[in-house]
């Protein structure tokens, strides 16, 4: 099953990215391996269920480095979603990403893809775009945020869609996939029982770079790439 999904994705990822494809089709090409994702991991919960195959949840920390980390980590939690993930912050860079560890290696896969085009879109539309004498580093927190918006919106649109058919189904999913949920609740307040919450806003202060922004969140490719506690107080990213 893992397979038969992988090579669906994997086909539309190289269509979408190749140079003859057109921004329109490639759009549409994204919009279905994303979906493609999140139906992914509701398909190979069920089958694992209703085969008997056990499951463990578990978290592993990622590093997530400047510079915009605060947007890196939003983004992070964002793309965590499709997979039934849960992110958490647990302070000095460091995240800690709660799921099965199928759904978390899927998140680090598209987070890695989503972050390589983020900043190689960001510095050709800076070279191209950036008004004379404004500082680059304005320019780049506009553009970043209204990047972050358009994929969130992007990802809400997907799961809205995956929901309703699953509930659609009638055949039981909900429950498992609720029973999932608070697994990942109760292991995320065992390993953070002082966790507090918080939303990351990037202020913008230039709407031109701020909507060049969403437009490349638009069009990004989602997919493409595969790869291989201390303290209290912290935080949930945008729950």
């Amino acid at each position: 099953m893992a397979v038969e999904w992988v090579s669906k994705i994997e086909a539309l990822m190289a269509k979408a990215t190749d140079a003859a494809t057109s921004e329109e089709e490639r759009a549409v090409l994204m919009e279905k391996a994303f979906y493609l994702m999140s139906k992914y991991s509701i398909e190979e919960t069920m089958l694992n269920f209703r085969n008997e195959v056990p499951e463990e949840v578990a978290h592993r920390i990622m590093n997530v480095t400047n510079p915009y980390m605060s947007a890196k980590g939003t983004l992070l939690h964002i793309l965590s979603k499709l997979a039934g993930c849960r992110v958490v912050y647990a302070g000095d860079g460091k995240y800690s990403i709660f799921g099965y560890e199928r759904d978390q290696l899927n998140t680090i896969m598209l987070y890695a893809s989503v972050i390589v085009q983020m900043f190689a879109d960001l510095a050709t539309t800076s070279a191209e775009s950036r008004p004379k004498g404004m500082h680059h580093k304005t320019f780049n927190s506009s553009w970043i945020a209204g990047f972050v918006y358009e994929i969130n919106k992007r990802v809400t649109n997907v799961l809205t869609r995956v929901r309703d058919e699953t509930e659609a189904t009638g055949n039981g999913t909900e429950m498992v996939l609720v029973d999932k949920r608070d697994k990942i609740a109760k292991l995320v307040a065992d390993v953070y029982p002082s966790l507090t919450h918080t939303h990351n806003r990037t202020r913008v202060m230039y709407e031109g770079a701020y909507n060049a922004g969403k437009a490349a969140g638009a069009r990004t490719d989602l997919g493409q790439t595969r790869l291989g506690r201390t303290g209290h107080g912290r935080m949930a990213i945008g729950n």
